[in-house]
């Protein structure tokens, strides 16, 4: 079974969040800086957005970023 695909939901802001403190942040956002979330917050935002996942193949190895490296400076 494929897994499911989710439309990431952006948080709205009262303003954007770097004029935003930490703590108007985490209240926005419904959140506790010092516990974060409970169990089931964090179920409830797992069955909405999904897993914490980036999606795309694996990347370049790290052999070949090394003999570009090498390469670039010579």
């Amino acid at each position: 079974m494929a897994p499911k695909r989710y439309r990431p939901q952006k948080p709205s802001f009262s303003r954007p969040p770097y004029q935003l403190s930490a703590d108007e942040v985490a209240q926005e956002l419904g959140t506790n800086l010092e516990t974060g979330l409970s169990p089931s917050q964090a179920k409830q935002n797992l069955d909405q957005y999904g897993e914490n996942r980036l999606e795309g193949g694996e990347g370049v190895p790290v052999w070949k970023v090394f003999i570009k490296q090498v390469s670039n400076a010579m």
